[in-house]
């Protein structure tokens, strides 16, 4: 229950983090109706390609998504635990053996994984639109909303390809040394990486594009770990 505590309150204070990073454009006054775009000169862009020309606002939002990631991958974190405690004291092996198919277990699982994460991502896309809404209106709510269903994909993304390679993988299941986080979780901090350098290697229209294909192939991966579980684990498996 503590551990739970622990991972709870990490959660919301990297999701306080990025909800600071997503608005400080507000702060500085270069909000959704501040077009000021930050160019960088001729002299100085030569080798930063993209960077030129970047609208540091725009990408600031972007920039924020990744941060997402964490929180709700350490929601997920006690899930991963959890699995890996069932599985130790018999539990996964009673529940193949009432009938339930090795697919079955790793969808429960993945759907309390999902739904812890899911809270916190409402709750603060709730946090998101209230502050934009009182500081621009419904057209800061309106501008917004890509960045969150952006943030929503990838970070569910995440979630989802990090249960199912942890349950696959026994050697995700492992803790490291000094630690009690399974390595499984180097996988979804992993997938953020991409997050945090794609808003400034491209502009906000491209890089949003780039970001929603990494997430929808990570949910693709996933889903194919899914669907061809019965094929991939032998249920001895997931016997103690």
């Amino acid at each position: 229950m503590g551990l739970s505590k622990t991972y709870l309150a990490i959660a919301i204070l990297v999701s306080v983090l990025a909800l600071s990073v997503w608005n400080y454009p507000l702060y500085i006054g270069g909000g959704a109706s501040n077009n000021t775009t930050a160019t960088v000169s001729n002299s100085s862009s030569k080798g930063i390609g993209a960077l030129a020309g970047a609208n540091i606002s725009s990408s600031l939002k972007l920039f924020s998504a990744p941060f997402y990631m964490f929180p709700m991958l350490m929601l997920a974190t006690p899930i991963i635990i959890l699995f890996v405690y069932d599985k130790n004291t018999g539990v996964l092996e009673y529940l193949l053996s009432i009938g339930l198919t090795v697919q079955d277990v790793y969808m429960r699982y993945l759907k309390a994984a999902m739904m812890l994460s899911a809270i916190l991502m409402v709750i603060f896309a709730i946090a998101d639109g209230v502050l934009f809404y009182l500081v621009q209106g419904a057209a800061g709510v309106a501008a917004i909303v890509p960045t969150l269903a952006l943030a929503a994909a990838l970070g569910f993304s995440a979630v989802a390809i990090t249960i199912m390679l942890m349950m696959t993988f026994s050697s995700l299941q492992k803790t490291r040394v000094g630690s009690n986080q399974p390595l499984a979780i180097i996988v979804g901090v992993a997938c953020a990486v991409p997050g945090f350098l794609i808003p400034f290697a491209f502009t906000y229209a491209t890089a949003l594009i780039v970001e929603a294909v990494e997430a929808m192939l990570l949910a693709i991966f996933a889903i194919v770990i899914l669907l061809y579980s019965e094929r991939l684990i032998k249920r001895e498996k997931l016997l103690p």
